[in-house]
């Protein structure tokens, strides 16, 4: 992990060159920060474990670059800046390594249907997991009571442009290839001071939705309930009607209630 990094703007660009993606998906990076978490990851060859970087590497000067809430304690700032470097050092893998069709998941997500997993191949960044979000923060909760379960998602891909959606939760999407990758790191960040993954790709999301605008529905990558509790992301996402809900009978997308 480069900690002082401040821009990521790879020498390897003038590289790369467009080649046809395979059929299948290749491999799947698991973003580990708990050993205990990592049993369910045995049954498939596919993923691989990413250790993750503990917050204490997490320089001051580094802090600096980052744009958080007022309200936000220290110790959620290091571990988010942790997760979000992590997942750039990832896309930087596959840069280096040349690799295609690439999932990456956090470490309380898994992959619930992998028959259908090879249905996301394309030559787009493609979300597997989240929580659909409108496009302006305010409205999110008028927009989970009234519109969320009335959307009209089919089976399959979907554009979040046919709703004028965005997604949060960077806990499952798929990268095809290196240009893909390249791309999201020359526009990330995206204004001046740097936000956590989930945010810096939903203002990707709205100011190049030519990078981003895809996910497949219903969701391939689903949270272990046993495993989120355990987290800060649990602290940060589930509220306490959200979370009856999902222990008893789960979601296609966060947020969004099973049929």
């Amino acid at each position: 992990m480069r900690l002082n990094k401040t821009k990521r703007k790879s020498k390897r660009k003038k590289n790369l060159t467009k080649k046809k993606t395979s059929n299948k998906i290749n491999k799947i990076f698991v973003l580990s920060f708990y050993k205990e978490r990592r049993e369910k990851y045995k049954k498939n060859k596919l993923y691989e474990i990413y250790e993750a970087t503990p917050k204490s590497k997490i320089s001051k000067s580094l802090v600096k670059e980052y744009s958080f809430y007022h309200n936000v304690n220290l110790n959620t700032k290091l571990k988010n800046i942790a997760i979000t470097e992590d997942h750039y050092d990832i896309w930087e893998k596959i840069i280096k390594d040349d690799l295609k069709n690439v999932v990456i998941l956090e470490d309380d997500v898994y992959i619930k249907d992998f028959k259908k997993l090879n249905k996301i191949i394309g030559d787009k960044f493609m979300y597997i997991g989240g929580e659909l979000y409108p496009k302006v923060q305010k409205d999110i909760q008028k927009f989970k009571d009234s519109k969320l379960n009335k959307l009209k998602l089919k089976n399959g891909v979907n554009l979040m442009s046919d709703n004028d959606l965005s997604m949060m939760g960077a806990f499952g999407y798929y990268i095809p290839n290196a240009q893909v990758a390249q791309q999201l790191i020359d526009v990330i960040p995206v204004a001046n001071k740097k936000k956590t993954i989930d945010t810096e790709l939903k203002r990707v999301r709205w100011k190049y939705p030519e990078l981003i605008n895809g996910f497949y529905y219903p969701a391939l990558a689903v949270i272990n309930y046993e495993d989120a509790i355990t987290g800060h992301n649990y602290k940060a996402l589930v509220n306490k009607e959200v979370d009856a809900i999902y222990k008893k009978t789960g979601f296609e997308f966060y947020g969004r209630k099973s049929k």
